[in-house]
């Protein structure tokens, strides 16, 4: 044994300068390149943290653009639903204004004053009218109305501007077959 002073040497333990050198200069390699991977794998944990956020309000505003299309497409279609049924409601109500006028032509034409009931729905009638149609229609249907006591020709020319003004405010194209020959729609010529 040696005194407590001593540094104690052994020659297995003994090493040269480069060989220390060496050593040093590997373990601080060693410790920057775990240094480099350990910011390499917080960089990579971070990006795809925020890719991930990215991606999720990315999606949110997919989302809500889809929504958004999907209720402006319900609106569209309810919209259009809307105006098929206007258009519907109206094309009922010239119909049936068309048969009550041919009706009431009808009762002029035997001399005969009509009945409390077809008052009623040509009073009716006039006011879905007055409400649905627009201006041209309108027209053509007091001219209508005024022209079921008059000649055949004279009746039917009004009836075509009638059935023309409201295939216009349809949307339907104009029909060339209004000027029906006597008899075809249901009215005897006079």
């Amino acid at each position: 044994l040696q005194d407590a002073g001593a540094i104690v040497t052994a020659p297995e333990l003994a090493m040269d300068t480069q060989t220390a050198t060496a050593l040093i200069s590997g373990g601080v390699a060693v410790f920057v390149a775990l240094l480099g991977i350990g910011g390499a794998i917080v960089a990579q944990l971070v990006a795809t943290r925020r890719a991930f956020s990215n991606s999720l309000v990315m999606f949110e505003r997919q989302r809500t653009a889809e929504l958004e299309n999907r209720a402006q497409e319900r609106a569209e279609a309810a919209r259009r639903e809307e105006v098929q049924r206007f258009a519907d409601e109206r094309r009922l109500t010239y119909a049936k204004f068309l048969r009550l006028v041919r009706e009431l032509r009808e009762c002029h034409r035997v001399g005969a004053e009509p009945n409390d009931e077809i008052r009623d729905q040509y009073a009716e009638l006039r006011t879905q009218i007055d409400l649905l149609a627009s201006e041209p229609v309108r027209a053509a249907a007091d001219r209508l109305s005024d022209a079921s006591m008059l000649a055949w020709q004279d009746y039917s020319d009004v009836r075509a501007m009638f059935v023309d003004a409201a295939r216009r405010e349809l949307g339907l194209p104009p029909d060339s077959g209004n000027q029906l020959p006597a008899g075809q729609d249901g009215n005897m010529p006079h």
